[in-house]
């Protein structure tokens, strides 16, 4: 029978989403771990001692009795506060503690995973493309991925969507109009949004481009001017 002398080029997940998950899912209960306390921290740390401080000067200001029973009086929330701070201190010390667990295993699967793709690549793209360009490209990807993508959706992501939605329902429940200008607002800085980083996107590609082939032909140089250098 005749063979099919075809070789089948290695596939990854092309977007980003996607692709971060292909890596993550190894370490999902880690990774769901820091989403949690980030959340935590969020709304207990931010959002509940804010309210619970602002509730404490309102309550001082309206107190008309004896001064020495004002601690009596705010005790209950003054626990609250201090209970809310503890949680959320706490909660930031054990997204610490699952992030420096992850964050290196993570690091040394990424370089090895994509070094390991890049090997199944055909003859032809390793003469089409310079060892030390591919080397920078897996480097540029495992540090955009956890330099940048992680702490943007972890840190920076989770927290603005909680914000928001906490925000839609305060204004939702001073008046049906205000919660519905918010989500109005929200969808178009998100369209606008998408659209801005798909142009980025583009940019950005190009320069990362770039400066892998600029950073490979110098690394290459420099591996062949020793080499001349060796054998001369």
């Amino acid at each position: 029978m005749p063979q099919n002398n075809t070789t089948q080029q290695p596939t990854l997940p092309n977007r980003i989403i996607p692709f971060m998950w292909h890596f993550f899912r190894k370490h999902k209960w880690k990774f769901f771990g820091v989403l949690t306390t980030v959340l935590i921290t969020f709304l207990v740390g931010r959002v509940s001692t804010k309210l619970l401080f602002r509730e404490i000067i309102a309550e001082i200001e309206h107190f008309s009795g004896d001064k020495s029973a004002i601690i009596e009086h705010i005790g209950i929330l003054l626990f609250a506060m201090i209970a809310a701070e503890v949680i959320a201190e706490v909660s930031t010390v054990l997204r610490d503690i699952l992030d420096r667990h992850m964050t290196p295993v993570l690091r040394k699967n990424i370089n090895l995973e994509l070094l390991d793709y890049t090997h199944k690549h055909s003859y032809t793209y390793f003469t089409d493309n310079m060892s030390g360009s591919v080397a920078r490209k897996i480097s540029d990807i495992q540090s955009s991925l956890l330099d940048y993508f992680y702490p943007l959706i972890t840190w920076e992501l989770i927290p603005s969507i909680g914000f928001l939605i906490i925000n839609i329902v305060i204004f939702s429940l001073i008046h049906p109009l205000l919660g519905g200008a918010l989500i109005a607002w929200t969808i178009i800085q998100f369209i606008i949004m998408m659209f801005s980083i798909k142009k980025w996107n583009v940019y950005q590609k190009e320069s990362a481009e770039a400066d892998s082939i600029v950073s490979g032909k110098l690394t290459d140089s420099l591996i062949n001017f020793m080499n001349v250098k060796f054998f001369s």
